[in-house]
């Protein structure tokens, strides 16, 4: 996941009403990713109408490409819509690691709702403070970042030490796993 770069990031609600949209490219104004966003409705209607009443994976794949930018699509069983525009890079994108970068902006999005204070009818956007950093932190880190800041907060409740691409255990100094085969949401540290 490390060679894709996210490009803009959506939320989309029940009635097609933007809940929350996030550009995070110098190169293009926000204007096309809200194009983009709307876009990306048509075709996940299409494949919610293709699929049946009930789609067997909430994961929707490559919705379509546009120029030098590839939209992947996800559906909420609240019929809430999350897409997220990369730009296409020269390595292949794995199903896996986009799956779990929705995976992420799921969890992001059930923390918001279940915020009290959130009204999950509304047509009105996101502006959780929380969400927004949430979402930013997403958008802008590598997933090297994401598992160096993850060994950084598990090495604060275990003692754990780096060096290299390598994990040991400090109290018995035990080879725990190398850095290449994390995942990037998964961290299998055996002690």
């Amino acid at each position: 996941m490390s060679n894709i770069k996210i490009q803009s990031i959506a939320i989309i609600g029940k009635q097609n009403n933007p809940l929350y949209i996030k550009n995070f490219s110098n190169s293009h104004p926000d204007l096309k990713f809200h194009y983009i966003a709307h876009t990306s409705c048509d075709f996940i209607d299409e494949r919610a109408i293709v699929s049946g009443s009930e789609p067997a994976d909430t994961y929707l794949g490559l919705l379509y490409t546009m120029e030098d930018l590839a939209v992947y699509g996800y559906v909420t069983n609240t019929k809430v819509k999350f897409v997220v525009v990369l730009s296409i890079p020269d390595a292949v994108i794995k199903n896996t690691d986009i799956k779990n970068l929705f995976k992420k902006i799921h969890n992001v999005y059930i923390n918001q709702v279940c915020n009290p204070f959130y009204n999950l009818d509304g047509k009105k956007s996101i502006v959780s403070k929380k969400f927004i950093e949430s979402i930013d932190a997403i958008g802008s880190m590598s997933s090297d970042e994401v598992v160096n800041q993850y060994i950084l907060r598990y090495s604060i409740s275990r003692d754990i030490l780096v060096e290299g691409r390598n994990i040991y255990n400090t109290d018995s100094y035990k080879y725990i796993y190398k850095k290449k085969h994390f995942a990037t949401d998964k961290l299998k540290i055996s002690t």
